[in-house]
């Protein structure tokens, strides 16, 4: 699961990959090829979207990833 974070209490939102790629100033795509393919993620880019890694603390969310596998290979991405 996502990690929750929030600015006020009561209010946790989840950090998603759109966040990070919202902060880092790059696509959802480019977080994700970072994360799995970081050799083919410019040295810049990739710093960019490890700042914003740290600073949330996001984790990836396995169970969410493995759900998007399993439809994509069923051919219903």
């Amino acid at each position: 699961m996502a990690r929750k974070t929030g600015d006020t209490p009561g209010k946790a939102r989840s950090v998603t990959m759109s966040t990070i790629a919202q902060m880092a100033g790059v696509t959802q795509a480019t977080v994700s090829r970072a994360l799995n393919h970081p050799e083919v993620v410019s040295p810049d880019t990739l710093e960019r979207i490890r700042q914003a890694l740290d600073a949330t603390g996001y984790v990836p969310n396995q169970l969410a990833g493995a759900h998007a596998s399993s439809k994509a290979r069923r051919g219903l991405s």
